[in-house]
């Protein structure tokens, strides 16, 4: 007979113990926090802290394991310690040529009222301009041993929120962080939304290999010819 209780037991010490070495250097209430925020979300399968916190199951009342969750997440500022030891996870799956994957999505709020931030933003999926949300921009490695797309940036942004200059600000920003973690490994892999000559230079600049897929517009010179192959 099959055995739940030892392979439901040897998952979460498998959580666990990779929280732990995610979350090594942290003062311990956000070592604590993060193994909750890791696990409720994977028991949840979602990022509704009302339901994260159920599936703790803890033997207090919901309210105040959510009001405790959000007074956590609000106070959490070690996203770079956390990107660094994830750094320690996966560096052994980036070589020089593995793809390196930039996207830039958008996530729509259309009837959000009150939500933190919430600018204006180009829905993706409909075409739509001047809609309510915020953009998020990934990274993501694929790992060809275990064929496995495996995150290692995430950030939301919204162009109202302080601070906030222009999206490729946040892409220049997110590829000076991986940089600063993979040095040149990979082959940064974007779309044709970052068909655009700040990228070409910054590449350049840093000697680091990319594939950039390019707009219908765009020419290219190639052994002395220009050429449009849209």
């Amino acid at each position: 007979m099959f055995d739940y209780s030892k392979t439901a037991y040897d998952l979460k010490r498998s959580i666990c113990n990779f929280c732990s070495r995610l979350a090594q250097g942290l003062p311990v209430p956000f070592k604590k926090f993060l193994s909750c925020m890791v696990f409720g979300i994977l028991a949840s399968k979602t990022v509704i802290l009302a339901e994260i916190s159920r599936s703790l199951n803890e033997d207090i009342k919901l309210k105040k394991t959510i009001e405790r969750l959000s007074r956590n997440l609000e106070k959490f500022s070690y996203t770079d310690d956390v990107l660094k030891n994830l750094s320690s996870e996966v560096k052994r799956y980036i070589h020089h040529d593995t793809p390196i994957i930039i996207d830039l999505s958008d996530i729509v709020k259309k009837y959000g009222v009150v939500f933190e931030n919430m600018g204006k933003i180009r829905d993706g999926s409909t075409k739509e301009t001047n809609m309510d949300g915020y953009y998020l921009l990934e990274a993501l490695i694929y790992n060809h041993g275990d064929k496995l797309l495996v995150p290692i940036y995430s950030d939301l942004f919204s162009p109202s929120e302080p601070g906030f200059k222009s999206e490729n600000e946040e892409i220049i920003k997110c590829l000076d962080k991986l940089r600063s973690l993979y040095g040149t490994k990979g082959i940064y892999t974007m779309d044709r939304g970052m068909d655009n000559v700040l990228f070409f230079n910054y590449f350049e600049n840093n000697s680091q290999k990319f594939v950039i897929r390019l707009k219908k517009n765009r020419n290219v010179i190639f052994k002395g010819k220009e050429m449009n192959k849209a």
